[in-house]
Order: C-alpha cells, then sequence, then structure tokens
C-alpha cells in the first residue's frame, strides 16, 4: 500500500474511530438513554469501547505528529499496527457487546444504538471479506 492510500485509510480509521466513541460515550453517560441501572454490564462494555476508541484516536495523531516532526513517512507503518490490534480489541468487545445483548438488560436506546451498531460492523466485515476474495481471485489469473 502506498503512503497516500495508507494515510487516507488512517483518516477513515481515525474519523470513524473518534464517532464511534463519542457516540457510545454519550449513549452509556446519560441515564435517559440506558433507561435504568438495571443495564449494567452493558453500559459498563459500551463505556469501556469508547474509551478505547477515543484513545485509539489519539494515538493515531501522535503518530502522524511524530512522524512529520522526524519527517519519516515509515513511522505510518506504526498505524498499521495499532489498526490490527484494534481489529483484534473490536472482535473481543463485539463478542461482549453479544453477551450483554443475550441478557436482554432494559438499556432502551443505548440497546438501540448497539444493535444498529453490530449490524453495520457485520454488514462492512462481510464487505471486506469479499472484497479480499475478490482481489485474491484477480492475482491468481
Amino acid at each position: 500500500m502506498d503512503s497516500k492510500t495508507r494515510q487516507q485509510a488512517a483518516w477513515l480509521t481515525l474519523i470513524t474511530s473518534a464517532i464511534v466513541g463519542g457516540s457510545f460515550y454519550y449513549f452509556s453517560s446519560h441515564e435517559e438513554l440506558y433507561e435504568s441501572e438495571d443495564c449494567f454490564k452493558l453500559r459498563n462494555y459500551t463505556h469501556n469501547y469508547s474509551i478505547f476508541c477515543i484513545t485509539f484516536a489519539i494515538f493515531i495523531i501522535l503518530i502522524w505528529m511524530v512522524s512529520r516532526l522526524i519527517k519519516d513517512e515509515g513511522c505510518n507503518s506504526g498505524i498499521d499496527c495499532i489498526q490490527l490490534l484494534s481489529g483484534i480489541v473490536g472482535v473481543i468487545f463485539i463478542i461482549l457487546f453479544a453477551y450483554a445483548l443475550y441478557l436482554k438488560e432494559p438499556c432502551g436506546d443505548l440497546r438501540t444504538f448497539t444493535v444498529i451498531y453490530l449490524i453495520i460492523i457485520s454488514i462492512l466485515f462481510c464487505c471486506g471479506c469479499c472484497g479480499m476474495c475478490c482481489a485474491l481471485s484477480t492475482l491468481k489469473q
């Protein structure tokens, strides 16, 4: 992947992390959105995930600042490592979200937002897998 494509992917990752993290933080910290104190597990998991997403976005910004200061575009490969780790942690949180949704806690809008998030992530994951399969099949030819 060339430098410009890597930078565009990092920008997209930064923006989506900030939006998702901010949204989960907002939904997990306002009681009118999660309805009651009985919504413990899902609220706790989403709050932790929001902190992870925001921290992840900050790390991407710091790597960009360092790569600009030392004028080394090779530092952007650090973003690839962070994206890989975020994918692994994201899968762990998706499993935790599914478990919390399975418990059927009364969580109101937080529950709805989490279900919509899981549906969108599933669709994007399937599209990514199909895209990789298509790319690999064209490489064979």
